[in-house]
């Protein structure tokens, strides 16, 4: 079955003391779709992709990808998909403050075969390149936080990976940057066929989504069909 497509059947993220975070019974994203995750803070949102992306430790419930149960797999298993099938763009951005932009564009390659690296690191270049990110030396400590936002894109893209889930991706932008990524994710999603995920506070991105589910007190509140420009 196609791995871009999502099914989450009577799902609850549960905290340590295993009370919900976020429930959703049941939830279907079509291979390829644009959809938007919206709510206040502390709706749930984040822990929703936490478990779409299969890192959240304490699940109940199915995360199909295809045919593919995330929830019913060991944390191994987890992280193998997730290298070869998911791009992650975290708000916090998860970088390695003392490797340059393109180390951290790569950062994947060390878990590929050497026939895949060289691939890989052309399109991490291509991409950082694609996003006006400066060719110089400089390690990512010294960046911006827009340029930072920039390398996280690029490394959840250099892969080629059939699913994108992000975390408020233009948060940390200015309007001409946020306007170019979001124009670039749609991309990725309706002439790439990537499935993507985006939670975010942007309504100028949320308008853009081909849907838009809205969480509050971590239950689903809203299912809106919108339409992207």
């Amino acid at each position: 079955m196609d791995k871009r497509a999502l099914k989450l059947r009577d799902l609850v993220v549960l905290t340590e003391e295993c009370a919900p975070l976020a429930e959703v019974p049941a939830l279907d994203v079509a291979a390829g779709e644009a959809l938007g995750i919206s709510g206040p803070s502390g709706a749930g949102k984040s822990s929703l992709l936490f478990a779409l992306a299969g890192l959240a430790p304490r699940m109940r419930g199915s995360v199909l990808w295809g045919d593919t149960d995330l929830s019913a797999l060991g944390t191994p298993a987890r992280a193998a998909f997730r290298a070869r099938h998911i791009g992650l763009i975290f708000q916090d951005h998860l970088l390695f403050e003392e490797l340059g932009a393109l180390a951290n564009a790569t950062v994947v390659a060390g878990f590929r075969s050497r026939s895949e690296r060289r691939a890989l690191q052309d399109e991490a270049a291509r991409r950082l390149s694609s996003l006006s990110l400066p060719d110089d030396a400089r390690d990512v400590s010294r960046f911006s936080g827009g340029e930072r936002q920039r390398v996280a894109v690029a490394r959840a893209l250099a892969h080629r990976p059939s699913i994108l889930l992000a975390d408020e991706p233009t948060a940390s932008l200015d309007s001409a940057n946020a306007e170019h990524l979001t124009q670039l994710l749609l991309a990725e999603a309706h002439q790439a066929g990537r499935t993507l995920i985006v939670v975010s506070h942007d309504p100028q991105l949320l308008a853009r989504m081909d849907r838009v589910i809205t969480m509050s007190h971590g239950v689903l509140v809203n299912d809106f069909k919108g339409g992207s420009q």
